[in-house]
């Protein structure tokens, strides 16, 4: 009796670190899929609707799924975004220019490219006039404190293709 409640023994454990491998392997499989559960979840139609910096729930939801494994606990609902393209953020575009010409074709491949993400302090929000994060796409070199600096700067000059079309009465 003393051997087959050994052998009982054994073989639960075994089942039991068994089970616990499943376990792990389902828990690191979501978390390597998960940002791709999420993109079946957007309409593709509703982003970039205008060039307001202030984003909308779809546009958040985009980009909290983008920069996943880089944003920690920030998350971007209700913020403003400031956008930078190619080598060095050399070129700053509005919403409704990223995603017309470059997201929405990567969103369907599920590339979204090489992106830097810069989540601004108090008092680099208040010299950027409200701008909360920075996202630079595509490019090779990686976006020093300097650049960041001077990319935060271009931000105060933003103004919104819209805004420059009103005229006053």
């Amino acid at each position: 009796m003393g051997r087959a409640y050994q052998l009982e023994m054994y073989l639960s454990g075994c089942q039991a670190r068994v089970m616990q491998g499943i376990r792990s392997v389902l828990c690191i499989s979501l978390f390597l899929l998960s940002p791709f559960l999420g993109i079946s979840q957007l309409i593709p139609d509703s982003l970039g609707m205008d060039d307001n910096p202030l984003l909308s729930d779809m546009e958040a939801r985009y980009f909290n799924i983008q920069v996943q494994h880089y944003r920690d606990e920030f998350d971007f609902r209700g913020t403003q975004l400031g956008l930078f393209m190619e080598n060095n953020g050399k070129h700053m575009v509005n919403k409704k220019e990223y995603f017309d010409n470059w997201a929405r074709e990567h969103l369907s491949t599920k590339d979204f490219g090489q992106n830097q993400l810069f989540i601004l302090s108090a008092e680099e929000k208040e010299i950027s006039k409200g701008f909360d994060a920075i996202i630079v796409s595509w490019s090779e070199k990686k976006i020093t404190d300097k650049r960041k600096q001077q990319l935060i700067r271009k931000l105060r000059k933003f103004r919104r293709v819209s805004e420059s079309e009103q005229t006053p009465f």
